[in-house]
C-alpha cells in the first residue's frame, strides 16, 4: 500500500531528478494523491513507484502525459492504447523486471503481453519489414528477401532443413 507520505516523498524525488519535470507544490501533491487510482494505491508499494521512476528516467521516449503520477503507472500496469489500464492488472513480468531496475524494459507491448491476434499481426509485420518488401511487392518472388534466423530459431531451421532433405523435398 502506498501512503500519502510515501507518495509525497517519491513524487518530490522524481520531480527533482527527472529532466523537464517541474517541482510540485504541497497542494499539488495532495491533489495528485487524491486522483491517484485507489486500486493502484492498494495494490502498489513504494518499491513499485521507485521502479517506475527509474524506468521513466531510462525511457528514451517518455510518455507525453501531463501528469507524472499517472504516467508512472504505464511502467507497472498492462497497457491499453499506450496508457495504463489498472483493471487489466500489473504486467505479468513485473517482478522479473523489477530485479533489473537499471535496465530499461520496453513499454510491454511485447508479443507475450499482446493478445494472440495482435501478436500474430505484429510478428507478420516484423517479418515483412525485415524482408524489405511492402504490401504490394511481398508476393513477388524477386521482391522477397528473407531475414537470417534469430539465435533461437537457428536450431528449428536446421531441423526443418534436415526433415526436408529426408523427405526428398
Amino acid at each position: 500500500m502506498i501512503t500519502s507520505d510515501d507518495f509525497t516523498s517519491i513524487i518530490n524525488m522524481a520531480s527533482e531528478v527527472l529532466p523537464f519535470c517541474k517541482k510540485f507544490s504541497d497542494s499539488a501533491i495532495v491533489f495528485m494523491y487524491a486522483t491517484f487510482p485507489a486500486k493502484a494505491r492498494e495494490e502498489l508499494n513504494p518499491e513499485h513507484l521507485i521502479y517506475a521512476c527509474s524506468q521513466r528516467m531510462l525511457d528514451p521516449d517518455p510518455p507525453k502525459e501531463p501528469s507524472l503520477h499517472l504516467a508512472l503507472l504505464r511502467y507497472l500496469y498492462r497497457l491499453e492504447n499506450g496508457s495504463a489500464n489498472i483493471d487489466w492488472g500489473l504486467k505479468p513480468s513485473l517482478q522479473e523486471r523489477m530485479q533489473r531496475p537499471d535496465v530499461f524494459h520496453r513499454d510491454a507491448r511485447t508479443l507475450a503481453e499482446l493478445d494472440p491476434a495482435q501478436a500474430q499481426a505484429r510478428a507478420a509485420e516484423e517479418i515483412r519489414l525485415a524482408g524489405g518488401g511492402d504490401r504490394h511487392s511481398s508476393n513477388r518472388p524477386e521482391a522477397q528477401v528473407f531475414r537470417a534466423p534469430r539465435p533461437g530459431e537457428q536450431q528449428a531451421v536446421a531441423q526443418a532443413d534436415g526433415l526436408a532433405q529426408f523427405a526428398g523435398w
